[in-house]
């Protein structure tokens, strides 16, 4: 009975202290959060209310403020129009470089190197198992495909870091056959605060990938050559219209209609980067 007791009396010391820091962090949101419902999930905090003001710069106060009681907010959409304040214990760090192993993005990138060179090479016909020597045929198809990869995660990289996200280098996924890389990623490892970063952050990535492959797809589809109807083993250019579009700028022909294309090693690289 005694051990009953002091458990409960330690109980509700706690459900008190629970409280109290509640009460603290409503009264430090309650500038840029007009609070209607309080509840609470474990040890985070959830107001559910409206956000006073424009949410971005709501956050940035919000956060401020709950750094100074050591709690992170999170703003969400609720239902019927209102809002979730979600206060969760921890403070997250400043968006700075990661540490980590600068070894391991630098292996994973020069084996995904070779692994694409080989690709590319077994592309053009040439093994590069017995003919190393050759290992030049595979760079026009390896370079550019580590080139949009590489924007397409930095890309993401620095959109996350300007909106004060932290990430970590890029991974690069390495494949001793087919494409020679299954691609590439990049790890979050705190919070993303808005719908804006989130947006930022995904879209880079693509954009940046897109400024080179587009350029990488039109001049490697000036050394593309058109197959004959009824062979196979080309690219269908009704397959894209974006494909099409370019074909006839670089080729300065009109599409026929099912026309097929064998696509240079560059194009296949702008192609992929497309996909």
């Amino acid at each position: 009975p005694r051990a009953a007791g002091a458990s409960d009396v330690g109980g509700q010391a706690r459900q008190e202290a629970l409280l109290g820091e509640a009460r603290r962090v409503a009264e430090l949101a309650a500038e840029d959060f007009d609070i209607q419902v309080t509840r609470y999930a474990e040890v985070r905090f959830i107001f559910e209310g409206t956000v006073r003001g424009e949410p971005g710069r709501a956050y940035d106060r919000l956060e401020r403020r709950l750094a100074t009681v050591g709690r992170t907010p999170q703003l969400l959409e609720g239902e019927g129009g209102t809002a979730l304040l979600v206060a969760h214990p921890g403070v997250q760090p400043a968006a700075a470089p990661l540490p980590g192993r600068p070894w391991l993005h630098l292996f994973l990138f020069l084996a995904t190197v070779a692994t694409t060179t080989w690709a590319g090479a077994m592309h053009r016909g040439v093994d590069l198992w017995q003919e190393p020597g050759r290992f030049a045929v595979g760079l026009p198809y390896a370079l550019p495909v580590l080139a949009i990869l590489l924007a397409h995660e930095l890309g993401h990289y620095f959109a996350a870091r300007r909106h004060g996200i932290r990430v970590t280098l890029p991974y690069f996924i390495p494949i001793p056959f087919g494409l020679g890389t299954f691609g590439a990623f990049i790890q979050i490892r705190s919070a993303i605060k808005d719908r804006r970063a989130l947006f930022d952050m995904a879209v880079a990535g693509p954009l940046a990938g897109l400024a080179l492959a587009i350029p990488a797809l039109l001049f490697g589809l000036a050394w593309s050559r058109p197959l004959p109807p009824g062979v196979d083993g080309g690219t269908s250019l009704s397959s894209s219209f974006l494909l099409a579009w370019l074909y006839s700028l670089a080729s300065g022909e009109p599409i026929a209609p099912g026309q097929s294309v064998a696509l240079s090693p560059l194009a296949f690289a702008g192609w992929l980067g497309l996909l």
